[in-house]
């Protein structure tokens, strides 16, 4: 009995014994735990912290760069574009100075042509409208006394009296027949006047012309570009535009009507329109345009 109780009694000491030990063991393990966290915090603390100046100047030199290649792309370009040839250059300035009534439209596969359809009655009653507007605009404003601002035989005449009798609403301006009528307008570009030829024979003016010459007019033709055939056009009240017009004392804006004759059907009519003065140039890239364009579809 004493035996067995000496033998429980050593039993519960080697218990006790391996639980020290293993308190023991996880104290160690604690404290090497802690000694590693000691250690990671000291090297965190130890780090300087990253300078806010420095993160703004590498933020400004950054935005610096980019401008740089923005401006470098930019003087490139426009470097490239200065040396395009004036054929390369787009043109648009007939349609600033010039304005062509009715309205041309742009359609799918052509562009500034007039449709003139004999068959559709909205279409070409809103065309006549349009050009007789612009007569009526042109009586109200600078056809009538005192202001007239064209005088034949010292009478003040009516722009109905000295355009062409075809080219009136009584007539539908031709719309309806196939014979249409075309007002071309010059806006007046301040201080241009056109400078009459001074040597005729000299000058690329067209021989019917040159016989006949009138320094008082700016020469106005037109025909079809590339195609020699019956196309007959008529102008008025005169062909071209009177010079007195371009003044600064004149009020109205010179006009000239043209009439098609002759047109072939469903076929489309590129017009070239060619101005004749001393200070215009041929290639069409002066402050005013010699050239005026546009196309005409019959159906």
């Amino acid at each position: 009995m004493a035996e067995q109780e000496s033998y429980q009694i050593a039993c519960i000491k080697e218990d006790l014994g391996g639980v020290t030990k293993s308190n023991r063991e996880l104290n160690k393990d604690e404290d090497n735990l802690h000694s590693l966290m000691c250690c990671s915090f000291r090297r965190q603390t130890t780090n300087k912290p990253r300078d806010p100046t420095r993160r703004i100047l590498t933020f400004t030199g950054m935005v610096c760069l980019v401008c740089t290649f923005v401006v470098i792309g930019i003087v490139i370009i426009a470097v490239l574009l200065s040396k395009l040839t004036k054929a390369d250059k787009p043109f648009t300035k007939p349609l600033d100075i010039v304005s062509i009534v009715p309205k041309p439209q742009n359609f799918v596969d052509r562009k500034r042509t007039i449709l003139v359809h004999r068959q559709n009655i909205i279409l070409w009653k809103r065309q006549v409208t349009q050009l007789d507007n612009l007569l009526k605009k042109y009586e109200e404003q600078y056809y009538k006394p005192p202001s007239c601002q064209i005088r034949e035989e010292n009478n003040c005449s009516s722009l109905t009296e000295l355009i062409g009798l075809n080219c009136s609403i009584e007539n539908n301006f031709g719309y309806d027949k196939g014979y249409p009528c075309v007002a071309l307008i010059f806006t007046k570009v301040p201080e241009w006047v056109p400078k009459p030829f001074v040597n005729i024979s000299r000058s690329k003016i067209p021989q019917k012309f040159a016989k006949k010459y009138d320094p008082k007019l700016l020469y106005l033709t037109c025909e079809r570009e590339h195609v020699e055939d019956n196309l007959q056009i008529i102008f008025s009240p005169l062909q071209g535009f009177r010079r007195s017009e371009f003044s600064a004392k004149s009020e109205s804006l010179p006009l000239v009507m043209l009439q098609f004759f002759n047109l072939p059907i469903a076929t489309d009519i590129h017009i070239i329109c060619r101005l004749w003065a001393e200070n215009l140039k041929t290639d069409n890239q002066g402050v005013v345009p010699s050239k005026i364009q546009f196309s005409l579809l019959i159906i």
